[in-house]
């Protein structure tokens, strides 16, 4: 396994990542703190000549964000529309051209070991689906979240959806922190000006390593630490999550949990124990460890404290110890 990139503002944010035409390539391993992780854009007006590239050794996961789009690939045509999506396996040859009133699509790939069926996901079927679209949150962390790319789509690693924060929320709540299993980068959507947010990442709440400034089109990579996020009040913070996991497999989902007040009192709720899970040390001596893997064939599981799939500990002690009680947990579907 690759070691994990440092927090660096240089490393960590790219701006305005739709400022150019044609298919642009923003993140990828070495010019920015990413891992597995490739991002780009495919921005074109109406009447521009297709695109044209090469899938070669990487997995991708097309997204279509604005106006619509006309995707060839595998000797098959798709017509992709807002927040429609289509995964393409390695090894394919794929064209784009723009729809009548253009096209802005967001290119998610990583590389794969092993070639998966095409698939297209559309966007009004997510939100038909109570284990894709979810409401989650509560008071002034309400949001909703739509898997695009999860549980419902056979794939080697890359993994996306869509999440809206209500107006002034926080999103990414109770802060977490996955990087031993998936590395993560947000892309802002649908956030005209002068909506923004605040971006955190970080491994030491008292001195963050980045905090900044979101606007749309912008892009912040978490390769290790918390981030959570926050809109500023009377608008939403909004983004694109793009989550590598950082072994190339599909894997059954597996959640395991142990809360205790001692170490001769200790319970645990799972499908599968963890071999090395993620610890998370609250100040009044619970201890809540757990392991979360994503599988393409069932639902993804997680627990009432936790929002993401991914290997997790959390950052915020007081919440901690309120949600978790030193008993079994019944595992739900995770949100993200």
């Amino acid at each position: 396994m690759t070691a994990l990139q440092q927090i660096a503002k240089d490393t960590c944010i790219v701006r305005n990542t739709a400022a150019r035409k044609g298919r642009t390539v923003a993140v990828s391993p070495g010019s920015t703190a990413s891992r597995f992780l490739h991002y780009g854009r495919i921005v074109l007006d109406a009447g521009d000549a297709p695109v044209h590239f090469e899938t070669g050794q990487m997995e991708a996961g097309l997204i279509c964000l604005k106006g619509s789009a006309t995707v060839r690939a595998h000797g098959e045509s798709f017509s992709l529309g807002k927040f429609d999506s289509l995964y393409v396996p390695r090894g394919a040859s794929v064209e784009v051209a723009p729809g009548s009133g253009g096209c802005d699509v967001a290119e998610v790939a990583a590389p794969v070991d092993q070639a998966y069926p095409l698939q297209l996901v559309r966007f009004a079927d997510v939100q038909k689906d109570a284990g894709l679209h979810l409401n989650v949150g509560k008071e002034n962390n309400q949001r909703e979240v739509n898997i695009l790319i999860g549980k419902n789509v056979e794939a080697g690693r890359i993994m996306a959806g869509v999440t809206f924060s209500a107006p002034g929320n926080w999103t990414s709540w109770p802060p977490h922190e996955h990087a031993s299993m998936l590395e993560e980068a947000y892309l802002y959507i649908d956030m005209p000006a002068p909506a923004y947010g605040v971006q955190l990442v970080y491994t030491n709440g008292a001195e963050p390593e980045l905090a900044t400034i979101v606007h749309e089109g912008d892009v912040v990579l978490m390769p290790q630490g918390y981030h959570p996020n926050v809109a500023a009040p009377g608008g939403s913070i909004n983004f694109l999550w793009m989550r590598p996991r950082t072994a190339s497999a599909t894997i059954a989902s597996t959640a395991s949990s142990t809360c205790s007040r001692s170490s001769r009192r200790s319970r645990r709720a799972s499908t599968k124990a963890a071999d090395d899970p993620g610890l998370f040390s609250a100040s009044n001596s619970y201890r809540i460890s757990y392991e979360i893997s994503t599988t393409r064939s069932s639902a993804p599981t997680c627990f009432s404290a936790c929002e993401l799939p991914g290997r997790v500990s959390t950052a915020v002690p007081g919440i901690m110890s309120t949600l978790v009680p030193s008993t079994v947990i019944t595992p739900f579907p995770l949100s993200t």
